[in-house]
């Protein structure tokens, strides 16, 4: 019902319709379109897959979600992350500790929130569009609210190094864009761990 078809003699036949949403409008490129850009750029495409397979030639470590908490990035290994959402209405818990946010309800299925930003010892959050990291944690399931998610990446052997300071939050040190960009990544256990968590 939120789609509208261009008609036959539409002038641009690039478009074959819009999607109406509540927040934007979304259009909708015709499949043949799709498939001449691509043929049309076929030969680009393989320059540049080449060119990565030359510059890569240690093997992919893990991958990562990378996400954002007071203009830090922080990371966590996609294999942990069920799903990512938006912010929602959150229940706050009666006698919760100051790291437990409260409860969501997800399809059904009782979600615990936890503040991260808590934890690293932050007042609240920086962002009026916040996102929650889904986590399955033993038989629970664990929210994580965080400023915003902006990377899902591989990480290469070189590009990782272990966190000497033995930290309860995090694991191992990523040297990204060539050591410029530093992230630290979560180790969700321990995280879980250190905290006594009744959802």
């Amino acid at each position: 019902s939120k789609i509208t078809t261009m008609p036959v003699n539409f002038q641009d036949n690039k478009l074959s319709g819009v999607i109406h949403d509540d927040k934007q409008l979304v259009s909708l490129i015709d499949l043949d379109v799709v498939r001449q850009i691509a043929n049309e750029n076929v030969g680009l495409v393989s320059q540049k897959n080449t060119q990565v397979s030359a510059d890569r030639t240690d093997s992919v470590m893990l991958e990562v979600v990378v996400f954002k908490l007071f203009d830090e990035e922080y990371a966590i290994n996609i294999e942990d992350v069920v799903e990512i959402i938006d912010s929602e209405s959150i229940t706050p818990l009666a006698d919760a500790p100051k790291f437990v946010e409260g409860v969501i309800n997800i399809r059904g299925q009782i979600v615990t929130i936890m503040s991260v930003y808590e934890w690293l010892g932050k007042s609240k959050l920086n962002s009026i569009e916040p996102k929650i990291i889904i986590s399955q944690i033993g038989n629970y399931r664990i929210g994580f609210l965080v400023d915003d998610v902006s990377d899902v990446m591989s990480i290469y052997e070189n590009e990782i190094q272990e966190e000497r300071d033995q930290s309860e939050y995090f694991s191992n040190i990523l040297y990204l864009d060539d050591g410029d960009r530093l992230v630290l990544l979560f180790d969700i256990n321990k995280l879980v761990e250190t905290k006594e968590i009744d959802a």
